[in-house]
Formats: structure tokens, sequence, C-alpha cells
């Protein structure tokens, strides 16, 4: 197995440690049980952004995420030769981190935001408000699209400026929220994925992604109504 180093306050940033090139997740766990540390580096090196994320999500803070990510591929390597492919990878790590964070932070004496606890309920801010939608369920007055009717460089600019603004909306967003807003929408993975990860019902997911999502409209609907 490869030697671990510990990631310095400069992993957040996530740099390029490795090429991971075309290598499948199966492919580099293959060679890290091989013993090929540079295959150890293209896997840190290909989750270290979800993995930053989330850890800091659950920490509410930065200061120590290179503690959790370091606890967290300890661990990894100690559990990978019996890693039997039933979740995919990137999940597999995720939980891993979850677990390892959230333990961290209770030694800290710290509230861990995730996961939501079946039966709780997060904060009762208004969804999209139901006067906006005529009684067929038509928008009244619909969002104005971002960046319709400009030439490609312009909306090639609107593109980048909306998606600064969704990721600075992001970070505004109460912790359990962005939290499954996260995974579902910016990692693509599954609700059961999600739910797996996060310890979430089926329910309490569904309702704090729609619930985050509704607030990333908001914030586009102001943007774009001030522009």
């Amino acid at each position: 197995m490869p030697e671990l180093s510990r990631p310095g306050p400069d992993s957040l940033q996530c740099p390029r440690m490795a090429e991971a090139g075309a290598d499948s997740d199966r492919v580099l766990v293959e060679r890290i049980l091989a013993g090929d540390a540079a295959a150890f580096a293209a896997i840190v090196d290909r989750f270290c952004a979800p993995m930053t994320r989330l850890a800091q999500i659950i920490l509410g803070d930065s200061t120590h995420v290179p503690d959790a990510l370091q606890e967290t591929w300890i661990a990894v390597l100690a559990a990978l030769p019996g890693f039997e492919w039933r979740a995919s990878l990137k999940t597999w790590l995720l939980r891993i981190l979850s677990n390892r964070t959230r333990t961290l932070a209770g030694r800290l004496g710290k509230e861990a935001h995730a996961p939501l606890g079946d039966g709780e309920v997060d904060d009762d801010e208004a969804e999209v408000d139901p006067a906006r939608f005529s009684r067929f369920g038509w928008w009244r007055d619909p969002p104005r699209p971002w960046g319709g009717g400009r030439d490609d460089q312009e909306a090639a600019l609107a593109q980048k400026e909306l998606r600064a603004m969704l990721l600075h909306a992001l970070d505004e967003l109460p912790p359990k929220q962005r939290a499954v807003v996260m995974l579902r929408d910016l990692e693509e993975l599954s609700a059961d994925e999600t739910c797996e990860i996060l310890g979430v019902s089926e329910a309490n997911q569904r309702v704090l992604l729609h619930r985050g999502r509704s607030r990333l409209r908001a914030a586009v609907e102001r943007k774009a109504g001030g522009r």
C-alpha cells in the first residue's frame, strides 16, 4: 500500500497532485492495492473538491478540514482491500468522510451540521409563492431567462456570471440544504446515494433538495431582475 502524506492547508484549493488521465476508478484502485503511490495521488486529486466541500459543510469552517481529510484517507487505505464495489467509489469515499468528519467534530466539541436525522425538519423558509401560479398551474409572471437574446460571447459571459453567482448562493444556504444540493446537483449523485452519505431519509432528502433549489432559484431571479 502507498505511504500517506498529510494534506497541508493548500489542499483546500485542491492543487493538481497527479494526472489521473483516463484511468477508471477501478483501475486506479487496483494500482493502489498493488502499491502504486501515483495512483493513490490521482484518486486523492480526483475526489479532492467534493470531499473538501462536504467536510467544510459538516464542520462549519475550514480550520480542521485538513485533519478530516487526513483521517478519511487513513481509513480509506485501511478499508480499500475489502471494498466490494457495491457502491461507486465516490459514494463510498464520501460516506467514510461524512462519518470521520462528524466524529472529528464531536472530539472538537463542534456541532456537526450534517446529517439531518429522520423526523427532524429544517427551517421553514418560504418556497415558491403559490400566488405566482394560475389556478391551472401556469406561471403568472414567468422567471426571466438568463442571457436570453444575447450574442454568443455575451451569453457565455452571462453563463459564467450565473455560475459564480450560484456558487455564492450555494454557500449561503443552510448547511443541511447545502450538503444535499451539493451532492445532488454538483456531484450528480442519486437520491439513494445522497441519503446513504448523509444518513438522511428519502423524505428529508427530498424536502431539503426542494428548499435548497428554491432558494437558488430565488437568487437567480433577484440577480436577473436587477440587471
